[in-house]
Parts: structure tokens; sequence; C-alpha cells
């Protein structure tokens, strides 16, 4: 976040990643300049390698320690610590929890 910005103003996010604990799990993309990033934290990120930023993420019910892509990248398969392989599309849309 910015320091130092006037009283009232927003404060402008210049980096965001995991907050909290271990990151355990990394997965390139397929096809696509990015990668996704899971953590104990249980947030779900993914990054632009280009832009070296984070561009969406989402939070997990729990903290997970591996993560993939399908072969199309269009499917993210998420080991979560609670023991659940959790099944998401490409924008976490939830397809199957086992």
């Amino acid at each position: 976040m910015e320091f130092g910005a006037s009283q009232g103003e927003k404060a402008k996010v210049f980096l965001k990643s995991h907050y909290d604990k271990e990151l355990w799990g990394l997965a390139p993309h397929p096809k696509l300049a990015e990668f996704l990033t899971v953590g104990q934290d249980g947030v779900l990120g993914v990054w632009d390698i280009a832009a070296r930023r984070q561009v969406r993420y989402a939070r997990l019910e729990c903290g997970a320690d591996t993560v993939a892509y399908n072969n199309e990248g269009s499917r993210i398969a998420i080991g979560m610590r609670n023991g659940y392989l959790l099944v998401v599309d490409e924008k976490f849309a939830p397809v199957a929890k086992t």
C-alpha cells in the first residue's frame, strides 16, 4: 500500500501477495505467461510474469499445499490441507470437490 496518502484518499496497492504462513504450491500455465500460487494462508493467486504482479486471487476455505493446471489451462486442481481435492475452472468457479 502507498503510505503518506492524504487523509480521505484511498491507499494504492502496489503489491499483493500471500500474507501469512508459508507458500507451498506453484504451477506455470501451460500456454500463457502466468503462474499460480497457493499457500497455508488459504490464498490462490494468479501472477502475470511480464507485469510481475498478481492479477487475480481467491480465498480458499483452508490452506493448500499443491496446485496444478490441466494441459489446456482451463482447470485448476488444488490439494487442500483438509484432505480435499478442489477443482475449479480458470475463473475460479468450482467444478468438483472430492
